[in-house]
């Protein structure tokens, strides 16, 4: 029931977007739609192809989704070329390979204490680490263990990590599964949790540790099992691996080509 119910408040929070969906339906000489639902699942389109850029090596296709939802994979952007900063070089490479965290535009009501628990956390672990500030202001004292960063390419900088600590958005977490280290997430709200809970079922990270319930004990505790279990890390390889020869973007691309091409078809015909 609760499943259904999310269903119905994501579909009727879609109405905010009628008015672009309309004008564009207008010049295009199509009825306009009057229902949240009808944005993304237009009335005259019962069998309506869904795209989900979501890897079936992190989430089992549910049994129950309709024929026409089809799984393509993550969608990456091409890997970048920007290279990291001398800086950041120089500190990943003055010693034992450092930790990632960072929860990029999640905001905190109380900065201090998070960063407070990130640094008792790291002082119990005696891990060095990178830590971005992102929107959260997460800006630590440099004590030649940590170093605090603005923005920089994931895809650059996670392979270079021991393991990643972030929010759970599916970017980042696709982001850090294909690096092939361990994540661990800190789930603010919406969807992070789920992905945070398929992390941990995969085997390639701890359970996640929500926001609200984050203490340094617990993330020094998450952070020395990402660290330190060979099952974990090898699990967390292997995902990388899998994920690197997927071809989520090329797939997409696919399916949208045999749509058009059926369409096409279609329109021949009737005429």
């Amino acid at each position: 029931m609760l499943n259904m119910a999310s269903y119905k408040a994501t579909t009727s929070a879609l109405f905010v977007f009628r008015k672009p969906v309309n004008e564009l339906r207008k010049n295009l000489g199509l009825p306009l739609i009057h229902r949240g639902k009808h944005v993304i699942f237009p009335p005259e389109c019962a069998a309506y192809p869904v795209l989900h850029a979501i890897s079936p090596a992190l989430m089992r296709r549910p049994s129950d989704w309709v024929p026409q939802a089809e799984m393509t994979g993550f969608w990456y952007m091409p890997k970048t070329k920007t290279p990291l900063s001398q800086e950041l070089e120089t500190f990943i490479a003055a010693g034992d390979k450092p930790v990632f965290i960072g929860f990029g535009s999640m905001v905190s009501s109380s900065p201090q204490t998070l960063v407070q628990i990130i640094t008792d956390a790291l002082d119990q672990t005696g891990l060095r680490a990178v830590v971005a500030k992102g929107w959260a202001g997460l800006d630590l004292e440099g004590n030649g263990q940590i170093m605090c960063i603005d923005s920089v390419p994931y895809d650059a900088l996670f392979p270079r990590m021991a393991a990643v600590v972030h929010h759970g958005g599916i970017g980042t977490t696709a982001t850090g599964l294909r690096a092939g280290v361990p994540s661990i997430i800190v789930p603010f709200f919406g969807d992070q949790p789920f992905w945070g809970w398929h992390v941990a079922a995969a085997g390639v990270g701890p359970d996640s540790i929500p926001r609200s319930r984050l203490t340094s004990s617990r993330l020094a505790s998450a952070l020395r099992r990402a660290t330190t279990d060979p099952l974990m890390q090898n699990a967390a390889r292997d995902m990388g691996v899998s994920l690197e020869s997927e071809q989520g973007v090329e797939n997409a691309i696919n399916s949208l080509s045999r749509l058009i091409r059926t369409n096409c078809a279609e329109a021949a015909i009737n005429s």
